[in-house]
């Protein structure tokens, strides 16, 4: 399925994820055969572009009307969507989202070495495998680009608008 990615993406602040102190894992029923095929068909899809984006608009505007609801989102899952819509939407000059291969794990750390996170409840991430190591080369460059919450939270409305 070509559009796998994307969907992998929408389903970060859902149950498909699960969430502990360190770490957001997804569920494996998710990667059975055919399962991704079979929410496109439910969902009788025509343009998975335009579907996604659409509900990853719906799902910003919705949940943060201010720039407070944003800095202090306490949900980790939440907190990796929004850097996911900053990266896959190509905002503020972040590199593109990159799953590198099979890396659909999350790590989180509560602080890293010249990383900032401008959430309340801080939360530096990293993708990982299964194991959950040190590996600085995972960590979102979110994370070392040290964003003011003006600058992502205007940037997301503009986007969510357009």
């Amino acid at each position: 399925m070509n559009n796998e990615n994307t969907i992998w993406g929408d389903l970060i602040p859902t149950n498909v994820y699960e969430n502990d102190n360190e770490k957001i894992v997804y569920s494996n029923f998710t990667k059975k055969t055919g399962f991704l095929d079979l929410i496109i068909s439910l969902c009788d899809i025509n343009d998975i572009n335009y579907f996604t984006r659409e509900n990853q608009k719906k799902w910003f505007s919705e949940k943060y009307k201010f720039e407070e609801d944003l800095v202090n989102e306490p949900n980790y899952k939440n907190q990796i969507y929004i850097i996911y819509l900053l990266k896959v939407n190509k905002l503020l000059g972040l590199s593109e989202w990159d799953w590198y291969g099979d890396r659909f794990n999350f790590g989180r750390w509560s602080h890293y070495s010249n990383c900032e996170s401008f959430f309340t409840h801080n939360g530096i991430f990293q993708m990982i495998k299964t194991n959950f190591a040190e590996n600085s080369q995972y960590i979102f460059d979110f994370h070392y680009k040290k964003l003011t919450s003006e600058s992502v939270f205007t940037a997301l409305q503009n986007w969510s608008k357009n």
